[in-house]
């Protein structure tokens, strides 16, 4: 595997090598089918499925260390699981009688 930085923010997970930025993986939440922890050739690793529609790939990165691992799932679970109640799809809008209602 390559070594690279994992970011985590509200709408995504982002990951590049860092050897070679061009390198890496955007994931929206939208795009997310599951999020687990699996034991594998490398030792635990958090592996991500996407959706079929989105191409079904099965992605794994390995957390060091293995209480890291853990949290970092978690985060993800309870940010997707937000995302999944209230997604930012990028454009904010008001109904009429909100504008009314409001002023």
């Amino acid at each position: 595997g390559n070594i690279g930085t994992f970011i985590i923010t509200n709408i995504r997970l982002v990951w590049y090598a860092d050897v070679n930025h061009q390198f890496n993986v955007s994931i929206p939440y939208l795009t997310i089918g599951n999020i687990t922890i699996r034991t594998s050739k490398f030792g635990p690793t958090l592996v991500i499925l996407s959706t079929e529609v989105s191409g079904g790939y099965v992605l794994g990165f390995r957390v060091n260390p293995l209480q890291q691992l853990h949290i970092t799932h978690k985060e993800i679970s309870i940010l997707r699981s937000e995302f999944e109640k209230f997604p930012i799809f990028g454009v904010e809008y008001t109904f009429e009688h909100e504008v009314f209602s409001n002023a």
